[in-house]
């Protein structure tokens, strides 16, 4: 019997193998179909990109042709038009390293009186050369998605009409226009016969640094920084493709614009060029190459590789704003470049920045090529410093930045990872140390070391509540704000909330606040909602959610839990059931939700924004209505890809390696730079952040590798923080640590194991006497209690006589 059991089993064991035998065979099939398929595709992708690359320089030599007899004409109407600049202009990748624009040949001819506001200038005798008609355009991705808001009004008028505008538009062109680069498709000049075109714009991502051809501004950001046509390539600002002419392609005089800045608007690129700043680790350590675009009255810089051919990355590597009130250019002295070379100090130029009250300064070192080059750059940045402070631009800074603490007045500075403001005058930090509360106007540090280390720290006014993610474990802990100066007050741990990744507290409804832990179980993610009570346990479970993929982010806002997924951002609402299908706030038909679908794009939070809400992901920021759908055509582009982000009530914060960019949650607008490396924010709303630290891994520009704590105090209004009571500046203020003695640690230990141990209720009552009416009353000796003085003495006097009369008795 048990050879015949055997004998079936093994039979099952050959059947479920060759079953797993012949999927595999199937799979593998599939596979290689598949990889067949693939192999086609990209030969397929090959040759179209052959055959546009030939239609392209096809296209470059019919041009060629069509430009040949127009020179004497062009020649003719130049010689008639004054300006300010030389009419030579060169290939991008032909003119020296060092220097890219002709704003010093307008610095030795102009007048000594210069006129600086609505002079119009139009430099018709600069050629584009073929090799870089194109280069802004052939370094697009190829994928193409229609932008949305090209059924606008630059397209529903006649092009009479918008060529009345244009030319509106266009006319305050300053005297300080640098012909340095165009950016236009030379092929928009072509003349049109028959039926006019009108303009196919595409949004597209440029894999290098590219300006808009109507405002000559560089096109910021990481991925989808404009619009391109499809027909004559013209690329500009998402923000400019309504001031456009519609017709396509653009007659001469409009695609041959030279660059420079508005003075009047602060729009424009005047000057560019390859210098040389430190590598990371200092002057000691070597030189390398980056190329530097002068725009907005801002110094942007970007990273070059090592390829002689190579063009500057996309990203922006360090930002200078030129409205810093501490603006200043300067040559350099021996002693401020100790480790350069002697041939190269004087080549090297300082550019240096506010970046701390107090005093301290941020120092950027630029090495040109010659002694010449750096005059220029030196006269020419000195001048376009000098015409923006003539013109009076607003200064849109809403931010500045002091230290707090630093690791020479408490070594627990080195590890916060977290922290809150309490109060106006007092900070709860957490980190390696546990939790500390530092109070400003004591000057003192109260360390708790019992929930150490502590990872997130969130604060709920409303309830006195510290919320944490604390232990080795990663539990969840309440921790009362007075357990912070009472030892005695005790936390609640909540031991269903292990393994925590990410907590967020905010209001359930208008009389309710909560948290929502996400945890992670095994291959699962769990999300835990609570609502604080005032009993013992201090919260209640509302709903638990199980997530069907990695949750990237976590919010309360408004009573509906916001969860972040990769490529899109979901919200659930509390006041009902959990188990209806969750609404993404990016409507499927939206246009952006196939570029953050495919993209992958990290979601980091969700902020009302008015009647809208502003979506901030890893590559872009960009504003839905209630239902999804677009609610501007503007989008937030970021410098550099985010390390870290925060956003308050007023301002987004993106953090980068050398930056902090600071954008208007209402409008979108990027209105400061705070030019603190390497630093990254301990509480959601950016106040207070950590910088400092990195030793020899830090910015290239920075020195400075001692950590400490800065505090961003609001300029326009009043900020979370008793500015009476931060101290700011190169004094540095010296914090007393109030440690906790050994006794009261153990006392405090003692107490709380004492309090742990329950005490079972009676059982046995015999030893209860029966004090009521009967038998047991006349069994019991009671005594009447003075109620006067009298008494009393009288009572002291009978009960000193009985006690001899008992005396007596005895010893008798």
């Amino acid at each position: 019997m048990e050879i015949l059991t055997l004998q079936s089993s093994l039979h099952s064991e050959i059947q479920a193998k060759q079953t797993v035998s012949e999927e595999l065979s199937r799979t593998r099939a599939e596979l290689l179909a598949s990889q067949r398929e693939l192999m086609e595709t990209r030969q397929r992708l090959d040759s179209v990109a052959h055959d546009m690359k030939r239609k392209e320089q096809h296209i470059r030599d019919i041009q060629a042709k069509l430009d040949a007899p127009a020179h004497p004409h062009n020649s003719s109407r130049q010689g008639s038009t004054k300006s300010y600049w030389s009419g030579k202009e060169e290939n991008v990748l032909d003119r020296p390293p060092s220097q890219m624009s002709y704003l010093e040949q307008f610095l030795k001819d102009a007048p000594p009186e210069r006129h600086y506001d609505n002079v119009s200038t139009i430099n018709s005798e600069q050629k584009i050369s073929p090799g870089y008609r194109y280069r802004n355009v052939q370094h697009c991705c190829n994928a193409k998605i229609m932008y949305g808001s090209q059924q606008s009004t630059a397209l529903s008028g006649s092009a009479e009409s918008q060529d009345e505008m244009e030319q509106r538009a266009v006319s305050p062109i300053s005297c300080k226009s640098s012909p340095s680069e165009m950016s236009t498709d030379q092929s928009v000049a072509a003349p049109v016969t028959g039926k006019q075109k009108l303009h196919q714009f595409l949004v597209r991502t440029f894999s290098s640094p590219t300006k808009c051809n109507h405002c000559t501004s560089l096109m910021i950001g990481v991925t989808r920084q404009g619009v391109v046509c499809e027909r004559c390539g013209v690329a500009v600002h998402t923000a400019c493709c309504a001031l456009v002419a519609p017709r396509c392609p653009l007659p001469a005089e409009r695609c041959r614009r030279p660059l420079g800045i508005d003075p009047a608007r602060g729009q424009g690129t005047a000057y560019e060029g390859y210098v040389k700043v430190p590598k990371p680790g200092g002057v000691k350590k070597g030189w390398m190459r980056q190329f530097v675009v002068v725009c907005d009255f801002k110094l942007f810089l970007y990273d070059i590789s090592q390829d002689r051919n190579a063009l500057p990355s996309v990203c922006v590597s360090q930002v200078l704003d030129m409205r810093d009130p501490e603006f200043s250019v300067t040559s350099v002295k021996d002693s401020d470049v100790i480790h350069a070379s002697k041939r190269d100090i004087p080549c090297i130029f300082r550019i240096s920045t506010s970046q701390l009250e107090g005093g301290k300064r941020y120092h950027t070192l630029m090495l040109a090529e010659s002694e010449s080059e750096k005059t220029k750059w030196v006269v020419a940045l000195s001048e376009l410093h000098r015409i923006l402070k003539r013109n009076n631009l607003p200064d849109k800074c809403v931010y500045s930045a002091g230290i707090i603490v630093d690791s020479s007045s408490w070594a627990g500075v080195r590890s916060v990872q977290c922290a809150c403001i309490v109060e106006r005058s007092r900070l709860c930090l957490g980190g390696d140390f546990g939790l500390a509360l530092l109070d400003l106007e004591r000057g003192e540090i109260v360390p708790r070391r019992s929930h150490a280390p502590v990872a997130k720290l969130h604060y709920v006014p409303a309830e006195h509540l510290l919320v944490v993610i604390a232990g080795r474990g990663r539990h969840v802990r309440l921790v009362p704000i007075r357990a912070l100066e009472c030892p005695e007050a005790e936390s609640v741990k909540l031991a269903e909330a292990k393994g925590a990744v990410d907590v967020a507290v905010g209001e359930l409804n208008a009389t309710a606040h909560g948290f929502a832990v996400v945890c992670k179980r095994q291959n699962s993610w769990v999300v835990l909602v609570y609502e604080i009570t005032r009993t013992a346990a201090r919260r209640y479970r509302v709903a638990e959610l199980r997530a069907a993929a990695p949750v990237l982010s976590v919010q309360l806002c408004r009573g509906r839990l916001i969860l972040g997924y990769r490529g899109g951002l979901v919200a659930h609402t509390l006041r009902t059931d959990l188990d209806r299908p969750a609404v993404s706030l990016v409507h499927p038909e939206n246009q952006v939700s196939v570029f953050l679908t495919h993209s992958g794009a990290r979601p980091l939070c969700a902020r009302p924004a008015g009647t809208d809400w502003l979506l901030v992901f890893s590559a872009l920021a960009l504003y839905v209505d209630r239902v999804g759908m677009r609610a501007r055509d503007a989008e937030i582009m970021y410098t550099a890809h985010p390390q870290y982000h925060a956003v308050n009530d007023t301002h987004l914060l993106i953090f980068t390696t050398s930056h902090i960019d600071v954008y208007d949650v209402e409008t979108g607008d990027w209105v400061q730079t705070i030019n603190i490396p390497n630093a990254r924010p301990l509480d959601e709303g950016g106040w207070v952040c950590a910088a400092g630290g990195s030793g020899g891994n830090g910015f290239p520009f920075s020195t400075d590798t001692t950590p400490y704590l800065v505090y961003l105090r609001p300029l326009v209004t009043q900020g979370p923080l008793n500015l009476e009571t931060a101290t700011y500046g190169s004094n540095k203020r010296r914090y007393s640590v109030r440690e906790q003695s050994h006794q009261a640690i153990e006392a405090h230990n003692r107490l709380s194991e004492r309090r742990s141990r329950l005490i079972s209720a009676p059982t046995n009552f015999a030893h209860v006497s029966h004090m009521g009416p009967g038998d047991g009353i006349r069994s019991q000796r009671l005594l009447d209690l003075p109620t006067t003085l009298e008494t009393a003495d009288d009572h002291d006097h009978h009960q000193v006589n009985d006690s001899r009369i008992s005396l007596i008795g005895e010893l008798s």
